[in-house]
């Protein structure tokens, strides 16, 4: 689930389907399983600014083992948006890769182990 969160900014209802129009392949990318809310954070700095308004954009996720946090600025709300989405998928696909790497050493290792026992538990009958 996508929580969306404003500050100096008020989200209309099309911004607001647009985010989670975008965010809907991040979900399917997390699975959903395991993990919190993706919560995505939209910011208009302040106007001090002498280049004119600029957005930002933060998202987090917690997933197991692993806290994601992605940040984008830009000159248009949607492109910042945007952005951080595409930052996030790669850093959740990194995560994935890590943690299935993880996942085949520990199999490697316990295989390993499994066939180290059978031959001491043969070498025993002997």
């Amino acid at each position: 689930m996508v929580t969306i969160k404003s500050k100096n900014l008020e989200i209309t209802e099309a911004f607001n389907e647009f985010i989670i129009k975008k965010s809907a392949s991040l979900e399917k990318l997390i699975d959903g399983k395991n993990t919190t809310d993706i919560i995505i954070e939209i910011e208009k700095e302040a106007a001090h600014s002498k280049k004119g308004e600029n957005f930002f954009a933060q998202g987090s996720v917690s997933l197991p083992g692993q806290n994601i946090s992605v940040q984008e600025r830009s000159e248009d709300a949607r492109k910042a948006v945007v952005g951080m989405i595409d930052d996030f998928k790669v850093e959740v696909k990194k995560y994935k890769s890590k943690n299935k790497e993880s996942i085949r050493k520990r199999q490697q290792n316990t295989n390993k182990f499994l066939l180290a026992t059978e031959e001491t538990d043969n070498n025993d009958t002997e």
